[in-house]
């Protein structure tokens, strides 16, 4: 899981998103992002990425639900498997939607 999420939270260093933990108290079992553009509802990410990529990521819930998402790392992930979501937020920079 260390080694998926250092991998992962190197790859989106280029995106829109900032870690709502810092890096330094980071789980190494979840990544919890906040879109930078305070514009951007984050569980509208999670229903994009959902139903128009087929990639689930976890959403918050209560007051923090349109501020902040999840990605996890643990369990049967593969290195392509972050490619393939790191692209699709690429994608959603490109749409003006993250």
């Amino acid at each position: 899981a260390r080694d998926r999420a250092c991998y992962f939270r190197n790859k989106i260093k280029h995106l829109p998103l900032r870690m709502f933990v810092p890096s330094d108290y980071a789980s190494n079992c979840v990544t919890a992002l906040s879109p930078t553009n305070p514009n951007v509802d984050a569980h509208r990410i999670f229903e994009i990425m959902k139903d128009e990529y087929d990639i689930w990521i976890c959403p918050n819930s209560g007051e923090l639900a349109s501020k902040v998402f999840r990605i996890g790392h643990i369990g049967s992930i593969e290195q392509d498997e972050i490619d393939k979501l790191v692209k699709a937020f690429d994608d959603l920079v490109k749409r003006k939607l993250l």
